[in-house]
């Protein structure tokens, strides 16, 4: 998990948690939140019980050959099932791949697609360069504008909170004057 955040540079690009507090503050809880998370989904798909990650790296490369062998069986390469336009199952394997090719991480996933899938990696090319030309810049860190002092969206926490503070100030006086009213009324019957 560190090393993925670390590669992604989740903290950094999702949080702005670098240059922001309420952004590392988010990420950390996320990020406690998402091992156990994934513990769970490892414990409830049955990966816990193998004894070896070789194991399950094995059946995901498997899972690759499947596909590099269906992508070979058709005549175009360039889309599964030799479509001319991409359908729901080249857009799932270009997301999931693009994950083990393009995070500068190493994945058991890469090392196998390099040595044992050209035409996976004909097809991601052909993928990247066909419907994101501007990749490169896509993957650019962007200013996340949501964590912006000045953003609408940060104004609106800001009115939010100032709403909810003058919400318990108000409570705090009727609370007070209950409890004064409340105090003062028995001494002046008693008085009386």
């Amino acid at each position: 998990m560190p090393t993925f955040c670390e590669a992604t540079e989740l903290r950094e690009r999702v949080f702005m948690g670098d240059t922001n507090g309420i952004g590392n503050f988010i990420f950390r809880m996320l990020s406690k939140g998402m091992v156990k998370g994934w513990e769970k989904k490892a414990k409830v798909r049955g990966f816990v019980r193998y004894s070896s990650p070789d194991v399950v790296w094995a059946m995901a490369c498997e899972d690759l050959q499947a596909l590099e062998d269906l992508l070979a069986s058709t005549q175009d390469q360039n889309y599964f099932f030799g479509r001319s336009h991409p359908g729901v199952l080249d857009c799932t394997v270009f997301g999931h791949l693009s994950q083990f090719l393009y995070i500068a991480m190493d994945f058991p996933q890469k090392t196998y697609l390099e040595e044992n899938c050209p035409c996976l990696l004909r097809f991601m090319e052909h993928f990247k360069q066909t419907h994101f030309p501007d990749w490169e810049t896509l993957c650019e860190r962007q200013p996340n504008m949501g964590l912006d002092p000045d953003s609408p969206r940060m104004q609106a926490l800001q009115t939010k909170k100032k709403r909810m503070a003058l919400r318990a100030v108000a409570v705090m006086v009727a609370v007070g004057a209950v409890a004064y009213h409340t105090l003062r009324t028995p001494s002046n019957r008693q008085g009386k």
